[in-house]
């Protein structure tokens, strides 16, 4: 309550400064308040700082991800764009973007950007877990099972890719009844 008091003051008293609106939806984020979030990052790109690229692509794609979150999945997916026009070799861009795109049904796209940050980077864990969801979604089965596969190498007490690989299963028909 405090911090919130203390940054809605500064706001009063600076109301163009962006800095004080993204730290506002840092606040509000970290309290569920996703609406309010978003709108201060909304006004802060609004006032169209001076800010390095690699600062105003931050700022996009956390806004990309809270649209993400509350399902508006085509703002997320050109949120993500933009910052990634601005960072094009920022690894958690290209994943919030790929992870967007499945919500937009852009399957293909999405899995080109999984694909590219594995090739990069064998070791990032999350990306198997979407990825096999892409192949899934795609009916790639034997592919989708190949990834959660590997996943499961990485990871091997992780009860989401358990779970995947028993949908993937059942999408197969394997299962007694």
């Amino acid at each position: 309550d405090a911090a919130l008091v203390a940054l809605k003051r500064a706001l009063s008293l600076a109301p163009r400064d962006a800095n004080i609106h993204c730290a506002l939806a840092d606040l509000y984020a970290q309290c569920g308040d996703i609406p309010n979030a978003t709108s201060h990052l909304q006004d802060a790109l609004a006032l169209r700082p001076n800010w390095p690229d690699k600062r105003r692509a931050e700022i996009l794609t956390t806004l990309g991800e809270h649209f993400r979150k509350a399902l508006l999945y085509e703002d997320a997916v050109t949120m993500h764009r933009r910052a990634l026009a601005l960072a094009p070799n920022d690894r958690d861009i290209r994943y919030n973007l790929a992870t967007a795109l499945i919500g937009t049904w852009e399957l293909e796209e999405a899995e080109a950007l999984f694909l590219g940050l594995l090739e990069s980077d064998k070791d990032f864990r999350r990306t198997y877990v979407n990825l096999g969801n892409v192949y899934r979604n795609l009916n790639r089965l034997d592919d989708a099972g190949r990834i959660f596969d590997e996943a499961l190498g990485q990871d091997p007490t992780n009860s989401t890719i358990f779970s995947n690989l028993a949908t993937i299963a059942t999408d197969r028909g394997w299962y007694r009844t």
